[in-house]
């Protein structure tokens, strides 16, 4: 086949093909590939050789050369560290820029994000950690009837329903009354009735006597009585509110 460029910039064809396609050019096989151009005017078999030179391949056969004949892909693994996106045997990208302000930091096992709010069930959390709806916690001792309490240190525990679960272990005395001790005496007056105290006083009612008797004990060891006072036909009880007292 011959080809050359006229003045008009078209080419102009005659002669025919003397090779196969190029579909069937062994492009990878690594051997050099040359070309040769003859013409016979005339149309016959008498060609006049021209010129000839290697074959230059265009990109995507020359790719087929330096390529390997592998028909299957490797698989690559994407690895998300902190705010960077790795691949396996290749670079990292760095995504910060994608968010305004720094954002969850994904470290070892933890997840954190230091001022941030969590929301479940809300858009708009109003706390460090805001659920709208039910919650379930199992510490593996969840059974039914129990409480959920903490320790000092915050850590969250069911307990039994007790005294010592509400008020705590310190402001209840133990099983046996033996570990009670006495710290002082007071004169209580005839049939009392009912004792409520209040900071630093004692208020005891007697339904014998209809008096009410106050005790200053600041110093439990060494209570005083402060005051007498007439309570009405047969008191049994005492509440105290604020700088109230009613009986």
């Amino acid at each position: 086949m011959a080809s050359s460029p006229s003045p008009s910039g078209r080419a102009h064809r005659c002669g025919r093909l003397g090779h196969s396609t190029f579909a069937d050019v062994e492009w990878a096989s690594g051997l050099p590939i040359t070309y040769i151009v003859a013409v016979d005017v005339t149309g016959g078999t008498n060609y006049t050789f021209l010129s000839g030179g290697p074959f230059k391949a265009v990109p995507f056969a020359m790719h087929a050369l330096t390529s390997d004949s592998s028909t299957t892909s490797v698989p690559q693994t994407l690895t998300l560290s902190n705010d960077t996106l790795y691949i396996t045997g290749g670079n990292g990208v760095d995504l910060s820029g994608l968010a305004g302000t720094p954002g969850w930091v994904l470290s070892g096992d933890t997840l954190h994000n230091d001022g941030k709010r969590v929301g479940i069930g809300t858009t708009a959390p109003s706390t460090d950690l805001h659920v709208v709806g039910g919650i379930t916690y199992q510490d593996g001792n969840q059974t039914a009837a129990k409480l959920l309490t903490s320790d000092a240190q915050g850590n969250a525990s069911w307990q039994s329903l007790s005294a010592e679960s509400i008020f705590g272990s310190g402001n209840v005395p133990g099983v046996e009354a033996l570990c009670l001790s006495s710290l002082a005496t007071a004169p209580m007056q005839s049939g009392p009735y009912f004792v409520a105290v209040s900071g630093s006083y004692a208020y005891a009612v007697s339904g014998l006597v209809n008096t009410m008797r106050v005790f200053n004990i600041s110093n439990p060891s060494a209570p005083s009585v402060i005051a007498t006072i007439a309570a009405g036909t047969s008191p049994r009880g005492i509440a105290v509110a604020g700088n109230l007292l009613m009986w």
